[in-house]
């Protein structure tokens, strides 16, 4: 294995990854003696990112020691089995599907490799990539290895692309200063990039935690005549277009889960409260069921007393209202209160944090489930809840 034939394999899977991104990635995951492609996990397990077995992995397994994060920031070492590869191009395809499922903002993002470095940090807190030092190692690949990638003009592509990211709101304001003083060492110090060393730095972005209901061996709510979905499922792909286009608003994204995974109750509103800085909002997505058919609309549920949190729903109603004009929000079809409080879990763990809990609409009613299961649906519904965060927050 060598560089060139990697990305020359990665580039079949452009349109969930990208390919320059993902060798950079690989090359550092398997180093060894400080040489690429010798690393233990990649000669005796082909796997070049070190991808943990999942729910639907039903290939061979590895078995190896590595550290993970605990919610509340604790380092541990732990045995975890990994997906054991017959060859790259086979773990290739499930690398892509991994990122298509667990890294919705680097499949947004795949355009620019210095994006796609940064989307790996927005996920489920206590994922692989918390440690910022990673996106440092990333961005040195990166320059050591593109004279090869890209030959003569490769100082031009680094810079370019890093241009491209900062307009486009990519990185957060700590890894584009990482970027930025990475890519300036590439230059001659008596002729520096104008573009680079003139734009001074912005404060960092704000963030927004969003909270995909159920999961993993809690499906949720059944989808009437729908075997292969449940409630698990519109949570996800909702809250995955509301996520990318927050990002794309410029916010920062966390996510308590990012693919089909069991997250207990009692650690989501702490994978809040402990991400720095405190998110500016939470918001946990849901699909709503009853057992009378007429039961229909949207609802939205914040914890008890007045505070941030019915601010935001306010935003969020307002901002529904105007996409999607006479929707039923808030219209009680069980005892007869208005004022939407509850005592959930997630809302109630989240203390000065604004958070809301978003009942897309009702699955058990036929109007209610061709709507969240049509595509032009759901992506109104869900640029209207981004765009009632966005309000309630101000701006990234």
């Amino acid at each position: 294995m060598n560089d060139q034939i990697f990305l020359s394999k990665a580039e079949k899977y452009y349109m969930s990854i990208n390919p320059f991104a993902a060798l950079c990635q690989c090359h550092w995951e398997t180093r060894s003696g400080g040489k690429p492609w010798s690393s233990e996990l990649y000669l005796k397990a082909n796997n070049a990112a070190g991808l943990k077995k999942w729910a639907g992995w039903t290939g061979e397994t590895y078995a190896k020691v590595s550290w993970e994060q605990n919610p509340d920031g604790t380092k541990v070492n732990r045995t975890s089995l990994f997906c054991k590869y017959p060859t790259i191009d086979s773990f290739l395809a499930n690398y892509a599907r991994k990122i298509e499922d667990h890294y919705p903002v680097c499949v947004s993002r795949r355009d620019n490799f210095w994006g796609y470095f940064d989307g790996l940090f927005i996920g489920k807190f206590g994922s692989w990539a918390t440690d910022h030092t990673y996106f440092t190692r990333l961005a040195e690949t990166a320059v050591a290895i593109a004279p090869d990638i890209f030959g003569e003009g490769w100082q031009a592509k680094m810079m370019t692309s890093l241009d491209y990211a900062i307009d486009k709101r990519y990185l957060t304001e700590q890894h584009k200063a990482i970027a930025l003083e990475i890519i300036s060492g590439i230059f001659e110090p008596a002729e520096p990039p104008k573009r680079i060393t003139a734009e001074p730095l912005k404060k960092q972005s704000k963030v927004i935690c969003l909270d995909f209901g159920h999961g993993g061996r809690d499906p949720g709510a059944p989808i009437p005549g729908r075997k292969d979905m449940n409630e698990k499922d519109i949570n996800l792909s909702y809250g995955q277009i509301i996520g990318a286009k927050l990002s794309g608003m410029g916010y920062d994204l966390m996510y308590t889960r990012v693919g089909d995974e069991y997250v207990k109750l009692s650690e989501r509103g702490k994978m809040a409260q402990n991400h720095r800085p405190l998110p500016s909002a939470f918001l946990s997505i849901h699909g709503n069921s009853a057992v009378r058919k007429d039961a229909k609309g949207i609802e939205i549920y914040t914890y008890f007393g007045q505070d941030a949190g019915d601010r935001l729903a306010s935003k969020i109603i307002e901002a529904i209202q105007r996409a999607l004009p006479g929707t039923k929000i808030n219209a009680d079809y069980t005892d007869g209160d208005v004022d939407k409080e509850r005592d959930f879990a997630v809302l109630r763990d989240t203390p000065g944090i604004p958070s809301a809990l978003i009942e897309l609409g009702f699955l058990s009613n036929d109007e209610d489930r061709a709507n969240l299961l049509n595509a032009g649906y759901r992506d109104r519904l869900a640029g209207a809840i981004a765009d009632g965060i966005n309000n309630f927050v101000g701006g990234a």
